[in-house]
């Protein structure tokens, strides 16, 4: 698989990894741990939506383990790619700048799993995965 843009993404990953951009940085649109649940990376930063009241506000991750008050909000999520995130508050926990490379890994194992369930052992899976990019 050839990696696109960003090294160590393949093309199966770019095209779950829809960025947005903002003043420079991007924003990527990620499957959640569960089924039907999305993640989005900020600058080395996971958020989640935060579905109650109106609008779209996106909330980091680790709010509540280390009470991060950065907060991302967004017009609408029909098309990331031009439209202005404005993020408030500061992270008080270190970024994670492997994040982008993590859910490649996730993203490309699992789908290598789906396609090769009745073939392959997890660890050929696995052993394939890392021989990529």
């Amino acid at each position: 698989m050839k990696s696109v843009g960003i090294p160590g993404i393949t093309r199966i990953c770019a095209l779950l990894l829809t960025p947005a951009i903002s003043n420079g940085s991007k924003m990527f649109r990620i499957p959640g741990k569960q089924n039907n649940t999305v993640r989005y990376i900020h600058d080395m930063y996971t958020y989640y939506q935060d579905r109650r009241g109106e609008g779209l506000t996106f909330r980091c991750a680790t709010r509540y383990r280390t009470d991060c008050s950065s907060v991302i909000y967004l017009q609408n999520l029909h098309n990331l790619q031009e439209q202005q995130i404005t993020v408030t508050g500061e992270h008080d926990h270190p970024g994670d700048p492997s994040l982008l490379l993590k859910a490649q890994f996730d993203i490309t194992i699992k789908e290598r799993a789906r396609e090769r369930a009745a073939v392959d052992k997890p660890k050929q899976v696995f052993d394939y995965v890392c021989r990529l990019d």
